[in-house]
């Protein structure tokens, strides 16, 4: 992506390596749920899912932004 401002030129890189499906190309169903899975990302982001070892999903995706969000605003976490 690449954002163009008056003040400065801005080019955003968006990492897609974690990403992965979650419809299964085979069975045209939602994948299985799993357990006791390893954490994945970084921990200070990462979702309660995925420190307890649970399947991730975009819900957790939801969770990470918002504690990113709360970093930007807040300048920390309160972990």
């Amino acid at each position: 992506m690449v954002g163009l401002n008056d003040k400065s030129n801005c080019i955003h890189l968006i990492d897609m390596g974690l990403s992965k499906r979650f419809i299964s190309h085979k069975t045209n169903n939602h994948i299985i749920h799993k357990h006791g899975k390893s954490l994945t990302g970084t921990a200070r982001y990462a979702s309660i899912n995925s420190h307890n070892g649970e399947e991730l999903s975009r819900r957790d995706d939801l969770e990470a932004i918002g504690y990113m969000i709360i970093y930007f605003a807040k300048g920390g976490l309160p972990w």
